[in-house]
């Protein structure tokens, strides 16, 4: 995690990654194993569901959703994609996937 710069107030949960030069802005909420490739750039407040791959030099705006076991790229940032490999690994099926969804907007106010 080289270089990157990681505010006040971040959560970041288990088992996440984060690259080199990435900016994760104040009060952003990582979920559990989530991927976020070098240089992506998060602004503040923002929640980024579990198992979820953020692209690198992805810029994740204030209007983005993040949801679970999705993959973004570009800025700003849009889904370009289901992260298979990543839900595979943690033995996430389509009803475990879809109650993370779920709880995630529950949780988000939406």
């Amino acid at each position: 995690m080289k270089a990157a710069y990681i505010a006040h107030d971040v959560v970041i949960g288990k088992r996440s990654i984060i690259s080199a030069h990435t900016c994760l802005g104040g009060h952003v909420e990582v979920g559990d194993f989530v991927n976020i490739g070098m240089g992506a750039i998060v602004h503040p407040r923002q929640r980024i569901g579990s198992h979820a791959m953020i692209g690198m030099g992805t810029v994740v705006t204030k209007k983005a959703r993040i949801l679970p076991g999705r993959i973004y790229a570009g800025n700003p940032s849009k889904e370009i994609g289901i992260n298979k490999i990543g839900l595979e690994r943690n033995e996430i099926n389509d009803l475990k996937l879809r109650q993370l969804i779920d709880d995630f907007e529950s949780n988000n106010g939406n």
